[in-house]
């Protein structure tokens, strides 16, 4: 762009208008916004997955919780075997969001008929359901935020397509536009090169400012 800048007026002279430098002034700062639109959407996300993260270990640190107290309940007759084996069932789960979620659904019931027995062998300070229903809502709520940024990253639409075919066509016409005015004149020729002009191009986008937020 600083070389159309620079031969302007004898570019013009040669059919690349100001109305062509200006479209591809117009381009470029579309791209710039839309790399760096895209730049803090993935960075979001992996903010987001952070979050994802950080719940779920709340999950697993409430389920060694429950396990351990199970145990005792169940040595000292307070607890049946069947609801032992149901907070036990939670064991293979690995890292699966999904999978720790369907589990707090279905321990719930476990965890609210022995609620008061399970509380002194968990600290004393919180009800074991109240716990397990705010990191089930902690652990739903940060996977649906996940989900919903993952879906809202940019993909290379049409539109986006376009605008990169236009660019292209404008560059094109810069340089026919350069060998024409500058015919003869071999080392300014040189510089009015597709794939140096283009080089430029993609360091402007790539250097664009973030647009301030509204």
């Amino acid at each position: 762009m600083t070389l159309t800048t620079e031969k302007a007026d004898q570019l013009a002279k040669f059919g690349f208008t100001p109305d062509h430098r200006a479209r591809m002034e117009e381009i470029l700062k579309k791209i710039g916004t839309d790399r760096a639109e895209a730049t803090d959407k993935r960075a979001r996300s992996q903010s987001n997955t952070k979050t994802e993260r950080e719940a779920l270990s709340d999950v697993k640190a409430l389920k060694r919780k429950l396990l351990s107290a199970a145990d005792d309940l169940a040595t000292d007759a307070v607890m049946n075997e069947d609801d032992r084996k149901a907070l036990n069932a939670g064991r293979k789960l690995a890292r699966s969001t999904t999978l720790h979620s369907a589990y707090l659904t279905k321990v719930r019931g476990v965890v609210e008929r022995h609620s008061a027995a399970l509380k002194p062998l968990m600290g004393g300070e919180r009800d074991p359901l109240t716990w397990l229903d705010d990191v089930k809502k902690a652990l739903d709520s940060a996977q649906s935020t996940q989900e919903l940024s993952v879906a809202s990253l940019p993909t290379e639409t049409a539109e986006v397509y376009e605008s990169k075919g236009e660019l292209l066509t404008l560059i094109e016409k810069a340089n026919r536009a350069g060998c024409r005015a500058y015919d003869g004149d071999a080392r300014t020729i040189g510089l009015f090169n597709k794939d140096l002009i283009l080089r430029a191009v993609a360091n402007r986008a790539v250097a664009a400012p973030k647009p301030l937020p509204a």
